[in-house]
């Protein structure tokens, strides 16, 4: 039986990456959150990739809730990362990488105006039809977490923001 019932619970995670290896223990409770902190290279990365389904753990659970998705497929995980490279597709234009945000449908009209309206909060509501080479860093990064954050994921994962 597992002590915590929600939010996000790693028990005896064992990483391993090239002479490397971590061991994690840690539990975040529903609507909190958690901020990995270190040097550069001290696998910080590498946990997130491990949460999100990218890189396997040696051994260990990860539960959300009462279920166990440490061995879910990376497509069946609750989980929506935003990776340091922000992974935007530069031959669609802004628009067009949104709405892959939306991977069952295409967004209704009410979610589309959620949409326009963060991209008003975060200033590029201008930047809809260009394509992703023409933005600035920061742009880059506010389209990647408006898509990252379509996606509505009990788990979001965000790396070097």
């Amino acid at each position: 039986m597992r002590p915590n019932k929600l939010g996000l619970d790693v028990r005896d995670l064992h990483i391993r990456r090239e002479s490397l290896s971590w061991r994690y223990d840690f539990h975040v409770a529903t609507g909190q959150m958690l901020a990995v902190m270190g040097e550069s290279g001290c696998g910080k990365s590498t946990l997130l990739d491990t949460l999100g389904g990218f890189y396997p753990a040696e051994q260990g659970q990860i539960y959300l809730g009462e279920q166990s998705i440490a061995t879910l497929d990376i497509r069946l995980r609750p989980v929506s990362t935003l990776f340091q490279q922000y992974n935007l597709f530069e031959h669609l234009t802004v628009e067009q990488n949104l709405k892959l945000g939306f991977c069952k449908a295409s967004p209704t009209p009410a979610q589309w105006q959620q949409v326009e309206q963060a991209l008003a909060l975060l200033g590029v509501q201008e930047q809809l039809k260009r394509k992703p080479s023409v933005l600035s860093g920061g742009q880059r990064q506010r389209i990647a977490l408006i898509r990252v954050m379509l996606r509505e994921q009990p788990i979001v994962l965000l790396d070097e923001l």
